[in-house]
């Protein structure tokens, strides 16, 4: 199941209280998306579309703690 904007932007805030940037969030995520799209999902405004780009960002939440 897809994750909804609150729920994305929820997990880019852990990863950024963790001590990440955004511009490591990005890389992270096999550059699959841009700087300006983390801060998007940081910011709520969209969320990942693509079903292997969410299951990254997933990963990359469960590896950061």
């Amino acid at each position: 199941m897809g994750k909804t904007k609150a729920e994305v932007k929820e997990m880019v805030q852990k990863l950024l209280d963790d001590g990440m940037t955004v511009e490591e969030i990005a890389v992270s995520m096999d550059d699959r998306v841009s700087v300006r799209t983390v801060y998007r999902w940081a910011r709520g405004e969209c969320y990942p579309q693509n079903w292997r780009t969410r299951e990254l960002l997933e990963k990359l939440v469960g590896a950061s703690g």
